[in-house]
């Protein structure tokens, strides 16, 4: 049987047994650096292609990235005081809200379109959708194992 540093569940750890009534996962590094750099390496290459058409929007991108990566290490440090699941919601929140904003200031300066054929706002915008909807997956998994 897998100890939790073995496994790669998704969103911070290993699942529990359903109705332990305990949380649906484990902290474990794999598991929690996993989604952190999942959810944030996306920025680094936006900030190398932004950075031809506008360099203070790559510096903003490359902040966000910084900030949210910083947020996980620091929620990782703080894996004592806190169970894993609230703490991945946090991290997803947080991040969503410096993409966002990232987002927002790279489309005030630039044209989207000038990322690429495929880069029409909707896509853009629309892949953030990933961040409110893995935070209901989290949060549903970890309601379903409580009693």
């Amino acid at each position: 049987m897998p100890t939790p540093e073995d496994t790669g569940a998704p969103g911070g750890a290993s699942e529990q047994a359903p109705g332990a009534g305990r949380p649906s996962y484990i902290w474990s590094r794999g598991a929690w650096f996993g989604p952190v750099v999942g959810c944030t390496l996306w920025m680094l290459p936006l900030a190398v292609v932004v950075a031809v058409l506008d360099g203070v929007a790559a510096g903003v991108v490359a902040t966000a990235y910084v900030l949210a990566n910083l947020l996980g290490f620091a929620l990782w440090r703080r894996r004592d005081r806190m169970e894993p699941t609230p703490a991945l919601l946090v991290m997803l929140g947080v991040t969503g809200l410096l993409a966002l904003g990232a987002l927002l200031f790279v489309d005030a300066r630039i044209d989207l379109s000038q990322l690429g054929e495929d880069a029409s706002r909707h896509k853009v915008y629309g892949a953030l959708i990933m961040y409110p909807v893995l935070m209901f997956v989290f949060w549903f998994r970890d309601r379903a194992v409580r009693p």
